[in-house]
């Protein structure tokens, strides 16, 4: 196939360790070109996913051939360990440059993570705070 009918995905899933060779081995057998891999991260999962609590987070940059996708995502789950899979399209915008994940493109400084959404550094804003008294005003306006 030529290359310009490959379009760019992100794959992530959760392992119970960090050995992803399985998952590596069907992206070469159905032609998965890596752009960028993330490092792998470990968590703590807020509640079990087939008994596990902790999982390891893979994600990497690839691209593919669209009609080839559906034959990978179902490989990908009939993986023995893989506890959750995702695989998703990744849209270019013209205020990032083109490419893949860290240093290449998808969150590439700027505060934003691995999905290019800009990463909260404040709290949201709060409103006048009321003292008691002022509170039992506003109760006994609304009341009336």
């Amino acid at each position: 196939m030529e290359e310009s009918t490959k379009k760019k995905y992100e794959l992530t899933f959760w392992l119970p360790t960090e050995d992803a060779g399985a998952v590596k081995g069907l992206l070469a057998k159905h032609g998965v070109e890596v752009l960028a891999e993330r490092p792998v991260s470990k968590f703590s999962l807020s509640y079990p996913i087939k008994k596990a609590t902790s999982a390891f987070l893979h994600s990497y940059a690839c691209a593919i051939e669209p009609e080839k996708t559906g034959d990978l995502v179902a490989d990908i789950e009939a993986v023995p360990g893989v506890l959750r899979s995702l695989l998703s399209v990744v849209v270019e915008r013209a205020d990032r440059p083109a490419g893949a994940i860290g240093e290449i493109g998808i969150g590439a400084g700027r505060g934003r993570g691995i999905f290019g959404r800009r990463a909260r550094t404040e709290s949201p804003a709060v409103g006048e705070v009321l003292t008691n008294e002022a509170l039992e005003k506003k109760i006994e306006e609304i009341s009336k």
